[in-house]
């Protein structure tokens, strides 16, 4: 009887020796995003525990990257944090053995093969022209404002727009504005209007977004009869509220700068510089 007990637990522990270690994910990248993934794998049955996971945001959106204990790897992306851990769940997943065959031929019908709901509907689904647009890192808007500056003893109020190309948060486009004077050595009805082609970056893009934008400008001082033109320099910055929405709108300052030089009795001359507040609304892709 002891022999044949030693024999036993002398089996068992072999057994037990040869079985791997448990392993446990490893998840890097995003802190918060890597919390959430670690705890719904570790409550999951059926997955890779020797799989490392690495997650991080980009400009397209998040970037899952996930390389199992074989070698192989793969890379998805998505839009929201809610859609993070059923896809790491989904790439995780360890296919079970089939089921035992029936015994009837309506039973051993070939069942057609089940597809993760990650893959239909978050990963695979076909892309909208925005959601093309969006992962293409490409986003255009256009904005309109209205506004006060001040400057060397004149005040001016004013409206205008921009155009801006968003290509990886750097901003390219174009903006005009018309301001209507006041102040000193300024002819009634006196007006300026302004062009510039401007260059910036974009910093945030959840609920809100601040543009940082400058470039030079080219402005008319006109009060019919007689005008002229001065080049000048404009910056600015925005802050945008709701800044993944087709609609937004958004405050900011700006300033311009350039020569005092020319003007008239009927044209403003226009101030060495001025700065003020704007206020507006932007439409584009969100």
């Amino acid at each position: 009887m002891n022999a044949r007990a030693f024999a036993f637990a002398t089996s068992l522990a072999a057994r037990v020796l040869a079985q791997p270690p448990p392993c446990s994910p490893v998840v890097s990248g995003d802190r918060e995003l890597a919390a959430q993934i670690g705890e719904a794998v570790e409550a999951r049955q059926h997955v890779d525990r020797c799989a490392s996971v690495d997650v991080t945001r980009s400009a397209s959106g998040i970037v899952i990257v996930v390389v199992l204990a074989d070698g192989r790897s793969t890379r998805r992306i998505v839009e929201r944090d809610v859609d993070v851990v059923p896809a790491v769940e989904a790439l995780l997943l360890v296919p079970q053995p089939p089921a035992p065959a029936a015994s009837t031929a309506e039973e051993t019908q070939p069942l057609e093969p089940i597809t993760p709901v990650l893959q239909r509907g978050v990963v695979e689904r076909p892309p909208t022209t925005l959601t093309a647009a969006r992962t293409s890192g490409v986003r255009a808007e256009l904005s309109v404002f209205s506004g006060g500056r001040v400057g060397d003893a004149q005040t001016s109020l004013g409206a205008g727009a921009f155009a801006f190309l968003d290509v990886g948060h750097w901003l390219v486009g174009v903006g005009g504005r018309v301001d209507d004077f006041q102040g000193m050595n300024v002819a009634p009805d006196a007006v300026a209007i302004s062009v510039s082609a401007l260059l910036g970056r974009r910093f945030g893009e959840r609920s809100i977004a601040l543009d940082l934008y400058a470039g030079p400008a080219l402005s008319i001082a006109t009060n019919e009869p007689s005008a002229y033109f001065a080049p000048r320099v404009l910056a600015g910055a925005r802050v945008t509220f709701g800044a993944r929405s087709l609609l937004r709108a958004f405050v900011g300052v700006d300033a311009d700068f350039g020569s005092s030089a020319g003007g008239s009795a009927t044209s403003p001359r226009l101030s060495p510089w001025s700065a003020g507040l704007l206020v507006g609304a932007t439409v584009g892709m969100p």
